[in-house]
């Protein structure tokens, strides 16, 4: 508990807790009631980036895209639920993830059977782990209850443009990045923060940003 209160205190310093809210504030937000921020946003805006500048601040963050790829490992969860309901998904003990993305982009019923088979292994780690902010594309959807995981909804925003540089960026083939596009296409249903690439990247942007997500 000690050292997690120098931890916290040194992070209040610099954003500016200790100023304006205080010690015990910052303990019970870091500490005692730790907060948690989902980032959404469309494939492509930035979400990642923008989460790697985040961590250079000390503060704890889960890519959904690295649980998954773990997750689909031999020894993994997601694997063996895999294994069990498509079978032919399988080659030599490695999950064909284009098969999967085909098999979800074919109908809505294929779509769910995946995201209800897989998701509860998310629920499960994000009920048992603590996250300042969690990259999270599908907030919304039916098949999990992802929601009542955070306090703040953080949408990263670009514009087309942009957002078409940064897919062409990404180190995967064309196929696999229009099959990611349309599998991330769900709408914002809500936000409690906007950002835009040119907003985050000014100066001074995470001192206030900090500061208003954990208040």
């Amino acid at each position: 508990m000690q050292s997690g209160a120098k931890n916290a205190k040194k992070n209040a310093d610099f954003i500016g807790y200790k100023r304006k809210f205080g010690v015990a504030k910052v303990i019970n937000n870091f500490i005692l009631e730790p907060k948690s921020a989902a980032i959404v946003g469309k494939y492509g805006s930035g979400k990642t980036t923008f989460l790697k500048k985040v961590e250079k601040f000390g503060y704890s963050v889960l890519y959904t895209d690295e649980f998954f790829h773990n997750c689909y490992l031999a020894s993994g969860e997601c694997f063996k639920i895999i294994k069990k309901i498509r079978p032919d998904f399988i080659n030599e003990n490695i999950v064909n993830k284009n098969k999967i993305r085909n098999f979800m982009l074919k109908s809505k019923q294929n779509r769910d059977l995946i995201e209800k088979s897989i998701y509860p292994f998310l629920e499960n780690h994000l009920s048992k782990n603590h996250y300042h902010f969690v990259e999270i594309p599908n907030l919304w959807t039916k098949n999990a209850n992802f929601g009542k995981f955070f306090s703040k909804v953080v949408w990263i925003n670009t514009s087309k443009k942009q957002q078409l540089l940064n897919i062409k960026r990404k180190k995967v083939k064309n196929d696999i990045k229009l099959k990611n596009q349309a599998l991330n296409t769900g709408k914002i249903q809500f936000y409690d923060v906007k950002i835009s690439n040119r907003k985050w990247k000014k100066p001074g942007f995470f001192l206030k940003f900090f500061s208003k997500i954990f208040k």
